[in-house]
């Protein structure tokens, strides 16, 4: 399909503006639509993703990346295999939220993950260490 370049850059700014990467939103768009590349997706299809991404970007309200660095960082304090931490960041999110995509959540959606992340690795330290109440 060809894109009208004034499009193409709406497009990029709406990224921008969500604050993903290329290789985020091209995964995005693998993963909503079966195609990594704009070209490759249908008339409809384009249609569709463009109203998703304009819906996705009302003024500060989506995860920053700083948020989404910290939740990855935290995530990965958690857990052990390190291949399972995209599965455990959704199994939080889902659980907190109601949303399982991260980059669907709003800034306050990302403070809820966020804490139970917080409660979830003082627990494991915790856990780990023992308590350090002085013994009666």
């Amino acid at each position: 399909m060809k894109i009208h370049y004034k499009t193409l850059k709406l497009v990029w700014a709406l990224v921008k503006a969500v604050g993903w990467s290329e290789e985020q939103f091209r995964g995005w768009l693998e993963e909503n639509w079966g195609q990594r590349h704009m070209h490759a997706m249908t008339a409809m299809e384009f249609d569709e993703m463009l109203k998703c991404l304009k819906g996705q970007t009302p003024k500060n309200s989506r995860l920053s990346f700083g948020d989404l660095n910290y939740i990855t960082s935290m995530a990965r304090q958690l857990v052990r295999d390190q291949s399972k931490i995209d599965n455990y960041i959704q199994t939080v999110c889902q659980a907190q939220t109601g949303v399982s995509n991260i980059h669907w959540l709003t800034s306050h959606q990302a403070w809820k993950v966020k804490e139970a992340l917080k409660a979830a690795l003082k627990n494991k330290r915790r856990r780990e260490h023992g308590s350090r109440r002085p013994a009666a």
